[in-house]
């Protein structure tokens, strides 16, 4: 059994005048209409049962931007069954429908996490990154680049869409950090690393990095999800014990 602590922060930054980022931290997420996220409390949670977590950051320069960010968390709550690639392939339709039927530009790029027992799956579309520190190896992944400033991809661009899909197993612990473009377009990729290896602090590191983008002077909205999974061994050895007390009860009352 894994126990996660799990952390989120969201800040419209320094140059935005609305927030069109979303999070989701298992269930939990932001209304269409918000100014970020800053007194989010540290929870201690297993992996006995399937966990989400994921950042939405709905593309500027569209209409529609935040609702985009809302409607995909809000219908993630709602299908949090389906596979984490069948999830995003229902989000992209239904954000399409809004699209075609009520005229509107908008759309949203997705990374998102489920974590079950020691199983990891990774989903993503758009530019919005994943950072991982899995048994001591460290991976950066991410959706898509962009080219120029334009997302090729992402959540109700087109009816059909294409999403990655990534796949990893956990042996002892891992450090996650997911993230809008607003951190990783100021603070580089060497600092989120050394970060997330030095440090198991998840308030520390989401607060570090967020007010680095800020002094940085960051153009975007600043999303950051701080996760922290380890192997609760003690659990494991309760479990254990309990089974060897049922056996032994068991062979009591026989002989």
């Amino acid at each position: 059994m894994f126990e996660i602590e799990e952390y989120g922060i969201v800040h419209k930054g320094m140059k935005k005048d609305i927030n069109e980022d979303n999070i989701y931290l298992n269930g939990f997420y932001l209304e269409e209409n918000n100014d970020g996220l800053n007194n989010y409390t540290k929870k201690k949670t297993t992996s006995s049962k399937r966990k989400i977590y994921g950042v939405f950051d709905g593309i500027s320069g569209l209409e529609k931007g935040n609702l985009a960010a809302y409607k995909a968390t809000n219908l993630l709550s709602k299908i949090e069954k389906e596979s984490l690639l069948d999830a995003l392939k229902i989000i992209n339709k239904q954000l399409y429908e809004i699209k075609t039927k009520e005229k509107i530009e908008l759309g949203t790029t997705a990374s998102v996490i489920n974590l079950d027992k020691n199983n990891l799956v990774v989903a993503q579309i758009g530019d919005s990154a994943i950072y991982m520190l899995i048994d001591n190896e460290f991976i950066k992944l991410k959706g898509e680049n962009n080219v120029g400033h334009l997302l090729n991809n992402y959540l109700g661009k087109n009816d059909f869409v294409s999403i990655k899909e990534r796949k990893f197993k956990i042996r002892k612990n891992a450090k996650l950090i997911i993230c809008s473009d607003g951190l990783t377009n100021s603070v580089s990729d060497d600092k989120i690393s050394s970060l997330l290896a030095s440090s198991n602090d998840i308030v520390y590191i989401a607060n570090k990095l967020l007010n680095d983008a800020l002094i940085n002077k960051t153009s975007d909205n600043i999303s950051i999800i701080c996760l922290n999974v380890r192997k609760n061994y003690m659990k494991i050895i309760l479990f254990y014990m309990l089974v060897i007390l049922i056996i032994l009860g068991i062979l009591i009352t026989i002989f």
